[in-house]
């Protein structure tokens, strides 16, 4: 584990093995260790940049939690890494953060992996968007409840409780109204017009039961110039522990290229 202080941000990274670098990038209310399924396997073949963003993981609070910010804290990480160009995986809010780091600096990103993302909240089913509505409710509820909601809902299932259970216990570290400002910042973000200007070879997985819409993946890969989807059967929005096999599997098929 290192720190770097940049874009006014202390982040807390790791870089595991050797080959072309991968950066890692984790949703909300996660962290890098939420990336332990993958990181055996992807290890052997890649140098894996991990980090917690701000706010996230070890990564300190901020004032600032939109998806641009939180891109050019990366870009400024990889600059004081001395990494020209790598690959980029994000899931979720991490997929967000990717897509403006891809648009924005398209040097930096060789092949971009996006997991069950959108460029909008508002492309989530519409229990999800209207759960939303309650967001601000966030910071009165114990994050040992909350964790355990937000947890039952990313991973159903009884073969799952598992690793349900090591995610429950990381994200109860987490801050409720932190949570919420992010969720306020997630809300004011509309990536669409930016995709046309992702020029790196683009993977969409998705998991055929996640909360953001088919039609919205469809539409980010026809928006981005080389973009492909993959749809992983039997998964939900957390395709790398509910699917990992067949997840791990697609990325290394997909780097591998």
């Amino acid at each position: 584990m290192a720190k770097a202080s940049v874009n006014g941000t202390e982040l807390h990274f790791d870089v595991i093995g050797e080959g072309k670098p991968l950066l890692m990038i984790h949703g909300l209310a996660s962290s890098m260790e939420d990336w332990q399924l993958q990181i055996p396997t992807l290890k052997k073949q890649h140098q894996l940049i991990l980090v917690d963003l701000r706010g996230h993981g070890k990564t300190g609070a901020a004032t600032d939690y939109s998806i641009p910010v939180m891109a050019d804290d990366l870009h400024h990480l990889l600059e004081s890494l001395k990494i020209e160009a790598c690959n980029v995986m994000g899931i979720s809010m991490g997929g967000m953060v990717a897509m403006a780091l891809a648009a924005k600096y398209p040097v930096r990103v060789d092949q971009l992996i996006l997991v069950n993302t959108a460029t909008s909240l508002h492309h989530t089913t519409l229990p999800y968007r209207t759960l939303l509505k309650f967001r601000r409710l966030m910071p009165l509820i114990p994050m040992q409840t909350l964790a355990k909601i937000m947890v039952h809902s990313l991973l159903p299932g009884d073969h799952l409780h598992p690793v349900r259970e090591v995610l429950w216990q990381r994200w109860q570290q987490n801050d409720p109204q932190l949570l919420s400002n992010c969720l306020d910042s997630l809300i004011a973000t509309d990536l669409s017009l930016w995709l046309p200007d992702i020029s790196a070879e683009t993977l969409f997985i998705r998991g055929d039961r996640d909360f953001f819409s088919l039609s919205s993946a469809m539409a980010c890969c026809n928006a981005i110039p080389e973009a492909r989807l993959h749809t992983i059967k039997d998964s939900g929005h957390g395709s790398p522990a509910d699917q990992m096999v067949a997840f791990n599997e697609a990325v290394e098929q997909f780097l591998s290229r």
